[in-house]
């Protein structure tokens, strides 16, 4: 944005090609509300009109209708600069929370690998013991031995979950 300064007041005014820019990044995120589960778009701050128009745009399929509809959205979500704060908050929150969880996924896949391994079992198991102290050790070493004796993967399986259970708990 540039700003115009004159003798006492102070402008500020935007491109064209700049207040294009925004309007089509408001339609972007209408697209990507449309398209959110149905538990996490229940939790958005909307207001009523802009809910049940939302609403229909759920419904419509992908057609020339549905853009429309997508664009009225966006010129709905333009109009209360607050409410498009909210959602943009909700929805970073959520972003958020999916990085944290996928992050402890895939914490939790590389300890129970090396668990499984037959090398460094013994660190990887004080390591579980001290991150998850709600951590069922004998169930753990149960399946654990069942893995290195059959390469059973329920027993893989197994312990993934009882580590996942643990994280789980811990968090609670």
């Amino acid at each position: 944005m540039a700003r115009i300064c004159t003798d006492a007041t102070e402008e500020v005014y935007s491109s064209r090609t700049a207040r294009k820019e925004a309007a089509h990044a408001v339609t972007d995120l209408a697209h990507q509300i449309a398209e959110l589960p149905e538990a996490t778009f229940r939790r958005l701050q909307l207001n009523d009109e802009t809910r049940e128009a939302f609403v229909v745009a759920r419904g419509l399929k992908a057609s020339s209708a549905r853009a429309r509809q997508l664009r009225h959205l966006g010129a709905l979500l333009r109009e209360d600069e607050e409410m498009l704060a909210g959602i943009r908050q909700t929805l970073e929150g959520n972003d958020q929370r999916q990085l944290a969880d996928n992050k402890l996924f895939h914490d939790l896949e590389g300890l129970r690998d090396r668990l499984l391994a037959e090398e460094g079992a013994a660190v990887a198991l004080e390591e579980a013991r001290t991150a998850f102290p709600l951590l069922d050790p004998v169930a753990l070493k149960s399946a654990m031995a069942k893995y290195r004796k059959d390469g059973d993967k329920k027993a893989f399986r197994t312990v993934f979950r009882l580590l996942r259970d643990a994280a789980a708990k811990e968090t609670a």
